[in-house]
């Protein structure tokens, strides 16, 4: 071989060694510069969606609490059927007030322990009870516990605002009246 090839050969080995070391090395050290980013990110929006959960949570636990509490509500929950016109449109309004204060609640609903409801956005489809649905059950069973139905999919009740069940998250609670 002549001085001439080998010099050739070791230049290009020079230069090739490099661009091919560097085009290997570098793009396993992109792929996990971009893996750890994409994972670090993916953990901070898992945690800000968490958080934005637990507050929701605390609101909806916060405004059930406040919604047992009110006298039209409790003389609602105790009637027996017996409530006058003028606890239901004040139990009505009541809950008005909650809902324009909170857009992101599409409908509130007060089931009595016999079966009487109340509510501006939801009702029923058919005339079956809802304490029978899985819902009111699972409330029932676990009083002091908040109970999230996502997709809240063959329910006995029809939300008039427009929205469909896979839009929805169904949060439910029971509340005691007191006495």
């Amino acid at each position: 071989m002549s001085l001439r090839v080998k010099l050739l050969f070791c230049f290009l080995a020079l230069t090739l060694l490099p661009i091919i070391s560097l085009g290997l090395i570098g793009s396993s050290l992109t792929a996990r510069s971009f893996e750890s980013k994409t994972i670090e990110h993916t953990r901070q929006i898992m945690q800000q969606v968490n958080f934005n959960m637990e507050k929701h949570l605390q609101t909806m636990e916060e405004i059930s609490s406040y919604l047992a509490r009110d006298p039209d509500v409790q003389a609602f929950l105790e009637a027996g059927g017996a409530e006058g016109p003028q606890h239901r449109a004040a139990v009505l309004e009541r809950m008005q007030v909650y809902a324009e204060a909170h857009p992101e609640i599409a409908g509130i609903l007060i089931l009595s322990a016999d079966d009487r409801d109340v509510s501006r956005e939801f009702r029923r489809i058919n005339r079956d009870p809802l304490k029978a649905e899985p819902w009111y059950e699972a409330a029932a069973r676990t009083p002091r516990e908040v109970h999230f139905f996502p997709r809240p999919i063959g329910r006995n009740l029809r939300n008039s605002l427009g929205t469909s069940d896979d839009e929805v998250v169904s949060v439910v609670k029971a509340v005691s009246v007191p006495g």
